[in-house]
Order: C-alpha cells, then sequence, then structure tokens
C-alpha cells in the first residue's frame, strides 16, 4: 500500500463519506417524496369519497 501524507487521507475520507452520504440521501428523499405523493392521492381520494357523501 503507498504511503500518504495525513492530509491526503483525510480528503480522501471525507470525499467518500460526502458521496455515501449523498447517495443515501437521494434514495432517502425518492423513498419519502414517493410515500407522501401516495399519502397525498390517498387523502385526496378519501376526501372525494367523503364529498360525493
Amino acid at each position: 500500500m503507498p504511503q500518504m501524507s495525513p492530509m491526503y487521507w483525510m480528503l480522501f475520507l471525507f470525499m467518500t463519506t460526502m458521496l455515501m452520504f449523498i447517495l443515501i440521501m437521494k434514495i432517502y428523499f425518492f423513498n419519502m417524496k414517493f410515500d407522501s405523493m401516495k399519502l397525498l392521492n390517498f387523502k385526496k381520494n378519501n376526501l372525494q369519497f367523503k364529498w360525493k357523501d
């Protein structure tokens, strides 16, 4: 394994952690958005049914 200076290691770790974080957040927010859309549709349908009555 090549010898690296601590600064480079810090940068490398920082970059990798940031990338992982961004990926996780993207997936998480996409799922959340999807769920909220489903919930909104569900609420709308319920309201429509109530209005029909």
